[in-house]
């Protein structure tokens, strides 16, 4: 015979299945705004939250007895306690996203309202199970407590009947009942007077009072139909007829309904008419409650980002929510199966990172670019060999300029209704698939799932990587080829075989092809990897190393001749300007800072950031693991800050010839590192859940300021190409900055682009082939008079156009400021005199 804990009861499963189905529906408006969606919405679906909670109660109760009630309490509290910490942090984030607060204050508040379970996020019913389960603990354990406990509900009882005598008999004041009720009560400590009363009945319900099973079944019915009558009365006769607000839901009507529903469908005889095991119905059930209020909320957030709702139809957004609540779910009762806290924070930093990716590519893939984009672009006008040539008198090599023209046209083949500028996004987001790849393969087999996870949320959480994704540009595909040279890299230092070096050329020289600082992080590893030779007096490793550096030479030979030429070349003056304390100080801020619309609260969460990430490498270096080499570790650290020591020394002696973005080819040898350090030095729960919330905080922060600026920029893009169409054939665009005239000329290929008293390279020139620079006010004069119209784009808002073209008779027409957060340019229509 199975013992209480064993025994399936098939229709409380059902049961729990339906009316979560049903509270999704009320979310999401599946049943309209109809007579009968209005007794749904108001009687059936406000049943859930407190049948579920008692359910919980009751079903944990039915697990233990007087040997095991600690432990098996204990293990509840731990378990709900670790999918709570997941869900509040995911709450935490969204609630921060969309008030576009990162403040310490918002921080704390919204910490403080999850914690409380005061918070509207659905992480509210987590919490509650997680306190509920702890304030059992401590009855059945502290005597005390139990007393203080036991007086406090009754005085909640008597005062809750004394305040309802005084509102509706005495005053008849159903609203201020109403206000006190669900102001007091319900929204501010959710967990103790709407969550802990269903818990804590359920649980005591089995607890203590077994034999109110077996009373009869009509005194469950009647007392169930009294219940759905007073919810009946309340929210369609009194609240809409009459005008009047009152709630009696979770103090009146549901005290009836819960107990008596769940005891009908724990003793009916269908239980035994069912043979299937609905176990597994009912505990998903449970977790697409969790969750279906997490997705919610990450629609609303798209919905706050885009202004646009992804599912107009409410069958369709019951449906996507059901389905991916299901697979949430899913995936989080398999990681809790085996207690394994290490597999569950996994998957949460693998979820996390598939919603970033997500919610990134619905806004980086669209048809706005800048300049140095424009310059990616018209590279699929040339030939590969024209390409080198062009590169030539550029300081990037060709590879990925090949790439784009050879790839290009064979994705816009495949996908017919996707532009060249997405197509290109979509090129640049090649790269993190392959490292997502790497994540779960290579990585997760030698380092763990925790290692793989945090580092693929690195690379998409971390500040400016998902920006590189997708951006028509090559730091992408440098970062990928570098960071794997790396990891294998740790492979030659352990096995040193053949496979191991023969990989680690052949992503050296892509990734010495993709970038000129990449190639310099490759140089590093070279010269790492000598030292490392003579520290080990080991010949066969020396000779496999110098086999490899000189094939890696040769085979970069021709460009390092271009790369001397090109240093030559730019010596005398290059587009980049002298390097000042503020872009060194940009540097650090490229790499670590969590952008947000308040610099104190981004200036926060970067310390933060740079203060775990040197605590745990200097805690790293001091311990004495032998698991990961140290001088390794520390190489992926710093190689960043050698980069840009190098790149600062070369400007300085020779030219300016180093920006922020020029450090990404080094950031994923140090998110890498990171990722397995903190996996292996810092595995404690409490460190753990600490660095997680820290370090998706300051995801958000940086996601959320990309997102945000994204939707500014393609917004103003999108506006400005409409301003653009109206454009005639025969009309003339005249720009006063380089960065617009580039743009423009890759949007008008048939038409020649001027610049206003400035001018590009010859290698730009070359590159769009329509592009006319140092153009003055008098060619202008003579375009007017031979009855040309020309669209004046202005950048430079210090010279005073206006002015200016009164004084040569010209007749304007001036627009609005266009693209304002990027460029801030203005259309001058210049149309005779």
């Amino acid at each position: 015979m199975k013992s209480s804990s064993e025994k399936a009861y098939p229709l409380v499963d059902i049961l729990k299945l339906l009316l979560v189905l049903l509270f999704l529906g009320l979310n999401t408006k599946l049943f309209g705004d109809t007579k009968v969606a209005y007794y749904i919405y108001t009687v059936i679906c406000r049943i859930s939250v407190p049948f579920l909670l008692f359910g919980s109660g009751y079903f944990l109760a039915s697990k233990i007895n007087d040997d095991n009630r600690n432990i098996i309490i204990k293990d509840f509290i731990k378990k709900t306690g670790i999918l709570y910490l997941f869900l509040a942090t995911s709450g935490l984030a969204i609630e921060l996203m969309k008030n576009n607060d990162f403040s310490l204050f918002n921080i704390l508040t919204q910490m403080w309202k999850i914690i409380t379970c005061s918070s509207s996020n659905i992480s509210w019913f987590m919490g509650t199970l997680f306190l509920s389960g702890m304030l059992v603990y401590f009855i059945n354990t502290k005597r005390l407590f139990q007393n203080v406990l036991k007086l406090f509900f009754v005085l909640f009882v008597v005062g809750l009947l004394f305040n309802t005598y005084d509102f509706l008999i005495i005053n008849n004041n159903f609203k201020q009942l109403y206000e006190f009720l669900h102001g007091t009560f319900n929204n501010n400590i959710n967990f103790l007077f709407s969550g802990f009363l269903f818990f804590g009945l359920g649980y005591y319900f089995k607890l203590y009072n077994q034999d109110l099973l077996k009373k009869s079944r009509n005194i469950w019915y009647i007392l169930c139909f009294i219940g759905m009558g007073l919810l009946f009365l309340e929210s369609r006769v009194v609240s809409h007829h009459l005008g009047v607000i009152i709630n009696y839901d979770y103090f009146f009507s549901h005290l009836l309904i819960i107990p008596s529903l769940f005891i009908l469908a724990l003793t009916s005889k269908i239980n035994d008419v069912i043979k299937l095991n609905t176990n597994y119905i009912g505990k998903l059930a449970l977790y697409i409650f969790y969750l279906s209020g997490y997705v919610l909320d990450l629609l609303f957030l798209y919905q706050v980002y885009k202004l646009e709702s992804i599912f107009d139809n409410n069958l369709i957004m019951f449906l996507g929510v059901l389905i991916i609540s299901s697979l949430l779910s899913c995936l989080l009762i398999r990681s809790l199966k085996k207690d394994n806290y290490e597999r569950l924070l996994s998957v949460s930093l693998v979820i996390y990172s598939i919603i970033i990716i997500i919610f990134s590519l619905m806004i980086l893939l669209n048809n706005s670019i800048w300049a140095d984009e424009a310059c990616s672009l018209a590279m699929l006008r040339h030939s590969l060999f024209s390409i080198v040539k062009l590169n030539i008198h550029d300081v990037h090599p060709p590879l990925y300029h090949w790439l784009i023209r050879l790839f290009l046209p064979l994705l816009e083949k495949i996908f017919p209704f996707m532009s060249s500028i997405v197509a290109a996004k979509l090129l640049s987001f090649i790269p993190l698939l392959i490292l997502v790849v790497i994540c779960f393969t290579k990585i997760r087999k030698e380092y763990g799932y925790l290692a793989s996870s945090i580092f693929l949320f690195f690379m998409v959480g971390m500040p400016s990587m998902m920006q590189y994704f997708g951006e028509a540009r090559m730091y992408s595909w440098a970062m990928c080829f570098t960071t794997i040279a790396y990891i294998y890299m740790a492979d030659i230092l352990k096995k040193n075989d053949k496979k191991s070096w023969i990989v680690f050329v052949i992503f050296s020289l892509l990734s010495a092809y993709s970038h000129l600082y990449s190639c310099l992080c490759i140089v590093l590893f070279f010269i790492y990897l000598f030292v490392v030779s003579l520290i080990r007096k080991d010949k066969n490793f020396f000779v496999k190393w110098f086999i490899s550096g000189l094939t890696t030479f040769i085979l970069y030979l021709p460009w390092i001749i271009v790369v001397l030429f090109q240093i030559k070349t730019v010596s005398g003056g290059f587009w980049i300007p002298e390097i000042t304390m503020r872009d060194f100080i940009g540097y650090f801020q490229f790499i670590f800072y969590a952008q947000t619309l308040d610099a104190a609260s981004g200036s926060l969460l970067t310390l933060t950031l740079i203060f775990i990430i040197w605590l745990v490498f200097i805690y790293y270096l001091l311990s004495k693991d032998k698991k990961v080499n140290k001088a390794y570790a520390s190489l992926g650290i710093v190689i960043p800050f050698i980069v840009m020591t190098i790149g600062i020394v070369v400007s300085k002696l020779i030219t300016p010839l180093f920006v922020s973005r020029y450090l990404f080819p080094s950031l994923g040898c140090l998110w890498f590192i990171m990722a397995i350090l903190i996996s292996k030095k810092v595995s404690q729960k409490n460190s753990i859940s600490v660095l997680f919330i820290i370090f998706v905080i300051s995801a958000s922060a940086s996601i959320n300021y990309l997102l945000r600026y994204e939707i500014v920029m393609t917004n103003n893009e999108s506006d400005y190409r409409k301003y653009q169409e109206k454009i005639p054939e025969d009309a003339l665009i005249v720009s006063d900055y380089t960065h617009l005239q580039m743009v423009e000329a890759y949007y008008h290929p048939n038409k020649t682009i001027y610049c206003y008293e400035c001018s590009n390279e010859k290698m730009i020139d070359d590159l769009f082939g329509n592009i006319k620079d140092n153009i003055t006010i008098d060619d202008i004069v003579n375009f007017v008079n031979e009855g040309k119209t020309i669209y004046f784009i202005r950048y430079d808002f210090g010279v005073n156009y206006v002015k200016l073209f009164e004084q040569h008779g010209i007749n304007y027409e001036i627009s609005d400021i266009l693209y304002e957060d990027w460029y801030g340019m203005q259309m001058i229509i210049l149309n005779g005199q």
